[in-house]
């Protein structure tokens, strides 16, 4: 029965090596990654390697002195359980039966002899373990062995627990929202050069525009565009915003873009769906490539509007008694350039049948001639909105 012993030693000893190797393999892996908890799977896989090697040197020694054997197989099993890994803790079940085994192989004490006297004769024989000992030999060996199993289970539930909390953090740290409210925003503007370059009309050549999508690619902004459409998008929306309205305000060109948004919360989601052609609208995002001269912006997220302390101070200022304080002339004009842009350029669309390009061009000219008219109107009769808009009306027939 000692070698029996020896060789469930020696086996799980070498297989208990091989766990222990992976075990470290894992947790350098996960080290190198800057994973949680990454530190104690190394510390176990040593851990694991030593008892290992002394699983295979008292499997060896089973051979000459069993009970020694024996008792280092099971002090090796206990300890390799709790200190060297689940999967170490496997192999150590093996090393516990081997150390069982090798008590029950060693020999007795100094044998007794037994006499009886039966009238005339005499009986002798040897005594070897007496029972109760083989009973209490395996007792100890069965708690032994569920002790190892509750360890190896704690040791994998606990484990587990770890593995679930690390990925929740890392998915959440890992969020490309988070990620993006974090990143650091370039000084990009949507206007200036790069507006020129994707412009309808512009001079810019094909390999310049490539150019300047390679340059671009990657880089975080955060603008403020009018909207002209809203789109739903699997769970999120497709803001897309144009460029020649906000070149009839502004006085100069602004690239056209198309946002994907991500609502964060039910608010932001209301506050999206709440857009309407001509809105502004803020957000944080990164530069994903340029599609059909339009800068696609994947993924988004709204970003709060700048603070307008010192205005709100000022009118406040002005209209002490809490009046609303009335636009002036040339918001008013904007305006009106606005809603006329879009009105001229989707009937123009729709009841003349004009490319998009096309229906642009004409209500840019269009709308600015009749803004002209709009903000005479204004001005010197000092009419109200309503009426001077009724007045420089202008349709794409």
């Amino acid at each position: 029965m000692n070698k029996t012993a020896a060789v469930l030693g020696l086996v799980a000893g070498i297989f208990g090596l091989i766990a222990a190797v992976i075990t470290l393999v894992f947790g350098g892996a996960a080290s190198a990654f800057g994973a949680k908890g990454a530190s104690t799977v190394v510390y176990l896989g040593w851990g694991g390697v030593f008892f290992s090697f002394a699983t295979i040197v008292f499997g060896a020694l089973a051979f000459s002195k069993p009970r020694v054997a024996g008792w280092g197989l099971t002090v090796c099993a206990i300890l390799g359980a709790a200190l060297g890994g689940t999967l170490v803790a496997i192999c150590m079940l093996l090393a516990l039966v081997a150390g069982v085994l090798a008590f029950m192989s060693s020999p007795a004490r100094p044998k007794n002899t037994l006499v009886v006297s039966e009238g005339a004769g005499t009986v002798s024989g040897k005594l070897g373990i007496k029972t109760w000992q083989r009973v209490a030999l395996w007792s100890v060996g069965g708690l032994a062995g569920l002790l190892v199993l509750l360890l190896a289970a704690s040791q994998s539930s606990k484990s587990g627990s770890e593995t679930e909390v690390s990925q929740t953090q890392t998915q959440a740290e890992n969020s490309p929202l988070a990620a993006l409210a974090a990143a650091p925003t370039s000084d990009l503007k949507p206007t200036g050069q790069l507006a020129e370059l994707f412009q309808l009309g512009t001079k810019s050549t094909a390999v310049q525009r490539e150019n300047a999508e390679k340059s671009i690619q990657g880089k975080v902004v955060v603008w403020q565009l009018r909207v002209y459409e809203v789109k739903r998008e699997d769970d999120g929306y497709v803001v897309t915003t144009t460029d020649s309205i906000s070149s009839l305000l502004d006085g100069e060109p602004v690239v056209a873009t198309s946002i994907s948004l991500t609502p964060r919360n039910a608010a932001e989601r209301v506050v999206i769906e709440a857009f309407k052609t001509g809105d502004n609208i803020r957000f944080k995002g990164y530069i994903k490539d340029v599609s059909l001269r339009r800068i696609r912006i994947k993924p988004a997220m709204l970003w709060p509007q700048k603070q307008a302390a010192p205005v709100a101070a000022q009118n406040s200022s002005e209209n002490p008694q809490g009046s609303p304080v009335q636009p002036d002339h040339k918001t008013l004009k904007n305006r009106y350039i606005l809603e006329c842009t879009v009105g001229v350029k989707q009937n123009a669309i729709r009841l003349g049948g004009m490319a998009e390009g096309d229906a642009e061009e004409l209500a840019k000219a269009t709308c600015m001639q009749s803004g002209i008219k709009f903000g005479e109107c204004v001005v010197r009769d000092g009419a109200t909105y309503e009426a001077c808009s009724r007045l420089s009306n202008v349709s794409a027939e």
